[in-house]
C-alpha cells in the first residue's frame, strides 16, 4: 500500500508490535515510517473522500514514488484532495 508491510515486517514481533515509547519494548519508527503507518490507515478506510496534508514530506523518492502509483490507482473514482508545498507532489500526472 504505502510501503507499510515492508516497516512492520521488520518489526520484532510483526503487526503485534506495540509502537512508541511508552511501551515496554515498543517498536520505534523513524519519521517516513510514522507517515507510511499514518497514511496506510488512512487509505485502508476506503473513504469516498480522502483529504492528505505533506503526505509524501518524510518519505525518500522511491517510496514517493511507489505511493503515488498506488495512490492514483486506488483513488480512482473517488475526491482525493492533497496539500503540499512541494510542486513535484500536486503535480502528479493522473
Amino acid at each position: 500500500m504505502s510501503g507499510t508491510h515492508e516497516v512492520i515486517d521488520k518489526l520484532p514481533q510483526k503487526y503485534a508490535t506495540r509502537l512508541g515509547r511508552r511501551f515496554k519494548h515498543g517498536g520505534q519508527l523513524s519519521q517516513g515510517e510514522w507517515q507510511k503507518v499514518a497514511i496506510a490507515r488512512a487509505l485502508v478506510r476506503h473513504a469516498r473522500v480522502t483529504i492528505l496534508d505533506e503526505p509524501t514530506s518524510w518519505m525518500d523518492p522511491e517510496s514517493e514514488y511507489r505511493f503515488f502509483q498506488y495512490f492514483h490507482e486506488m483513488e480512482k473514482g473517488k475526491t482525493a484532495i492533497m496539500i503540499s508545498h512541494r510542486l513535484n507532489t500536486v503535480a502528479w500526472p493522473t
